[in-house]
């Protein structure tokens, strides 16, 4: 079942202004996970605005479980499309106890005073704040009081629960810790959930469905790992980590593949998506997108390899279970990430391979 649907949103924030999100459609199914990720300025928060009613679509429709909330200059008040928020400030009553912040939202709803009591403390429960019920957020820390947010969110029983960079203002630890109890609460409550961050790290562990934004539009989505082992432009390659992207011209199409001519360097092969083949025909500029981890390093070439290439290994870093070689092929210069036991030094002569699979071909964006 969907809980939400977007449908061709556009948004202006001037009557003649270029609009600020571009006819983006999307959905959000029961118990998924939807992470909106993009650099600051792409429409991550005010799309979620537009889905918790803070702002109406100049155009498209936004539907809630099955009923329209929002179109064209209209929309229900948040209040009336039974949402849980949680924001980057925490935004909980200093005044108010753990409690009384999490029963807030059941007191607005009437709800029994023996409901409340046992649905608060279950909420407090799941956050692992069950004992501190009593304190007030002057008495708890900084991840403490996002779980206060995080309760009183929930307890409500929201059809969807919105969240708006919750983790940003955590320590790295804590970030890292909260982002993996964060996904276990909403795998196990089943919650509808649509998420926004600029944490590249952050939307690999939470998303089930990925939509990665820019200026407006949808540049790619789908589950977390296609989209990052498979991106269909420069752009997302580079967005979503550390990446060798090749610049070179089409010379060959194949079923699940393409040849693209890149200098110097010669000829690559590398798998080609059907979405990003409708868009290139040969002699079209091109690129190839190669992450470091499926590079491979050796002191001789390998006698089978489709691509690979003799270079010189400039620096060496180490990173802990693996090292970082940057290795120099004519004018390229490739990230190379292997096992720290791989023993290469500065200067020395190598072959980089990979095979056509580890590499993709991407539109040049």
């Amino acid at each position: 079942m969907l809980k939400l649907e977007l449908v061709n949103v556009v948004k202006r924030f001037a009557s003649e202004g270029e609009p600020v999100i571009r006819g983006l459609s999307t959905t959000v199914a029961e118990g998924q996970m939807l992470v909106l990720l993009g650099p600051s300025g792409c429409g991550k928060t005010t799309t979620l605005q537009l889905v918790a009613g803070l702002l109406h679509p100049d155009d498209g429709s936004i539907i809630i479980d099955g009923k329209a909330v929002a179109g064209p200059g209209w929309g229900l008040p948040p209040e009336r499309r039974n949402l849980g928020m949680v924001f980057q400030s925490y935004a909980v009553w200093p005044h108010k106890t753990v409690f009384e912040n999490v029963a807030y939202g059941l007191e607005l709803r009437s709800v029994p005073r023996e409901e409340l009591r046992r649905r608060v403390q279950q909420a407090l429960d799941l956050v692992h704040l069950g004992e501190l019920g009593e304190r007030y957020p002057s008495e708890i820390s900084g991840g403490q009081q996002q779980r206060v947010a995080l309760a009183r969110a929930i307890v409500v029983e929201p059809s969807l629960l919105l969240l708006d960079e919750p983790l940003s203002n955590l320590d790295a630890t804590l970030r890292e810790q909260m982002r993996i109890e964060l996904k276990v609460l909403q795998r196990k409550l089943g919650l509808a959930s649509i998420y926004v961050t600029h944490d590249q790290a952050e939307a690999m562990v939470l998303a089930d469905h990925l939509v990665v934004m820019r200026n407006g539009i949808i540049e790619q989505q789908g589950p977390a790992e296609a989209v990052f082992l498979r991106p269909r432009s420069g752009f997302i390659a580079r967005f979503l980590g550390v990446t060798n992207l090749l610049k070179g011209r089409v010379i060959e199409m194949v079923p699940n593949g393409a040849r693209v001519e890149v200098g110097a360097l010669g000829t690559l092969s590398a798998f080609l998506a059907d979405d990003v083949r409708t868009h290139l025909k040969i002699g079209d500029a091109a690129c190839v997108s190669i992450r470091p981890l499926e590079l491979t390093l050796s002191a001789s070439r390998p006698a089978s390899a489709t691509n690979a290439f003799e270079g010189r290994i400039m620096e060496r870093i180490f990173l802990g279970d693996l090292t970082e070689h940057f290795v120099q092929t004519g004018e390229i210069r490739w990230r190379v990430h292997v096992a720290s036991s791989t023993r290469f030094v500065p200067g020395d002569t190598v072959w980089i391979s990979f095979a056509p699979e580890a590499g993709t071909v991407v539109l040049d964006s």
